[in-house]
């Protein structure tokens, strides 16, 4: 009997087009040892499928600006990789923007290396600095709950040449939010060469090498004006800590990290140059002659005055113990800016010493401060004839 059950429920499933037809539904009931047809039971049809549609949503989408975009204005040496993307290694390079809305966010990315860090300054406040990590997150907040309203933004990396390049890759606003108009260009320009004394390493006050508190991106917010870094902790006009790197090998790159990003020296004009190199000189002299570093000084100012032909030029050295009472570096710069200017008739440069610190170490924020004082005051004293672009 189980077989013609079997034969039976296969007739049935062969007529499955009658059976759903008609809403009915097969209930095989079986038990052990039954000997009687499956049970049919039937039961009323589902109801129509309706399609319905989903609800409109209204997404409110943040408003993003690319690297590329002409509102943003960087201040400082960089390279785009591509179009839209921006990078950047120099301590002490700027990008700034005006936007409206209440929070601001930057698209970022960490090249390889140790991570780099930068402050954002909203609204000319730089007691309320955002210190930036940049890590592997490539979105980061840099001010929420503002005022509505139109508002400022600086983005200064601190860190400098010994740590990793920053990909800028745009910022994001609020939905509705925009770039404004950038702001106007500063009509002074400085450009500053040298080691961690310039760059901003090693400050007893600061967790991390930055920019902003060192003597050189003070002197140029002293005087209102732009400023390049070209400085790297460790490095030499011929010897050093970064060897076979000097400051003339690397001088002339975008990025201090990639040797095949050359800078275009046409880009962006100084008025003023600053050269600031010799300690670390001083520190792994060995058994140079001096007239090698005299050497090597004069012929970097004429690679720089190639690039720089009106540039009023200012050798200074300083404040550690380069600069000491007994220390012979000071007379190596002044006769390496002599030979410079008897080989070449060149008149445009100074000499400016710091004043020496008394202590081996680097010069904390406060003391860089009272440098950027000095040197301010000293570049004010040439009168603004120094500043007109020639």
């Amino acid at each position: 009997m189980r077989m013609k059950n079997h034969v039976y429920i296969g007739m049935l499933l062969a007529r499955r087009d009658f059976i759903i037809g008609s809403g009915v539904v097969l209930a095989l009931l079986f038990a052990p040892g039954a000997s009687s047809l499956p049970v049919c039971a039937e039961v009323p049809p589902l109801p129509p499928v309706v399609q319905v549609a989903p609800p409109k949503v209204v997404i409110s989408e943040n408003a993003v600006f690319d690297a590329d975009d002409r509102r943003l204005q960087v201040i400082g040496r960089y390279y785009a990789p591509s179009p839209k993307v921006i990078e950047f290694g120099w301590g002490g390079v700027t990008l700034k923007a005006n936007f409206t809305g209440t929070s601001i966010r930057a698209r970022l990315k960490a090249g390889w290396g140790k991570p780099p860090k930068l402050f954002a300054v909203v609204d000319g406040r730089e007691d309320a600095a955002v210190r930036v990590d940049v890590d592997t997150r490539s979105d980061y907040l840099l001010a929420e709950h503002l005022a509505p309203g139109e508002h400022t933004l600086e983005l200064v990396r601190a860190t400098g040449a010994w740590n990793a390049a920053v990909e800028f890759r745009g910022l994001v606003l609020d939905p509705g939010s925009t770039l404004l108009a950038p702001p106007p260009r500063a009509a002074r320009r400085i450009e500053f060469y040298g080691d961690s004394i310039t760059e901003g390493s090693y400050m007893s006050d600061q967790p991390f090498a930055n920019a902003r508190a060192a003597y050189a991106l003070t002197t140029a917010r002293l005087l209102g004006a732009e400023a390049h870094l070209i400085a790297k902790g460790g490095i030499g006009i011929l010897r050093g800590y970064t060897l076979p790197q000097t400051l003339p090998s690397i001088h002339d790159r975008a990025v201090p990290m990639r040797a095949d990003q050359k800078w275009d020296f046409t880009r962006w004009m100084p008025q003023v140059v600053v050269i600031n190199v010799f300690q670390n000189d001083k520190w792994t002299q060995a058994k140079v002659p001096p007239e090698e570093f005299i050497a090597a000084y004069a012929a970097f100012l004429k690679t720089l005055r190639a690039h720089y032909p009106h540039a009023h030029f200012i050798a200074t050295l300083g404040s550690m113990d380069a600069v000491e009472p007994k220390s012979l570096w000071p007379g190596y710069l002044r006769d390496a800016v002599a030979r410079f200017q008897r080989e070449t008739g060149d008149n445009q440069i100074d000499i400016f010493l710091f004043d020496y610190l008394g202590t081996k170490g680097h010069p904390n924020s406060a003391q860089a401060r009272v440098m950027a004082e000095r040197l301010a005051a000293f570049l004010a004293s040439k009168g603004e004839g120094l500043w007109q672009s020639k």
